[in-house]
């Protein structure tokens, strides 16, 4: 699992972190985030950024922080696109 919060870059402090199975769910969470409603997010997407902290092993409990957290975009990186989903071709049964 994966440690993530998002930070306020005006106030420089973090909001409350919160864990996802991949970085590809944190991506896709902010995402839809980004671009729902009017939420302090929305309204300033300049300031606030997905960071990457920790990992967590569910299997031994051991969470292990990263040496700097991987910032994984802005708001504004993630408004008005899609989500990425990743696309598993149809296989036809006969």
């Amino acid at each position: 699992m994966k440690l993530i919060a998002v930070k306020d870059m005006k106030s420089q402090l973090f909001l409350k972190p919160h864990f996802e199975n991949s970085l590809a769910d944190a991506t896709r969470s902010f995402s839809v985030m980004a671009n729902e409603g009017e939420n302090m997010l929305s309204k300033f997407p300049h300031d606030f950024r997905l960071l990457h902290l920790a990992d967590f092993n569910i299997e031994t409990g051991i969470l292990t922080p990263l040496d700097q957290p991987s910032d994984l975009g802005s708001v504004s990186d993630y408004q008005n696109k899609p989500s990425q989903q990743e696309t598993i071709p149809f296989k036809q049964v006969n």
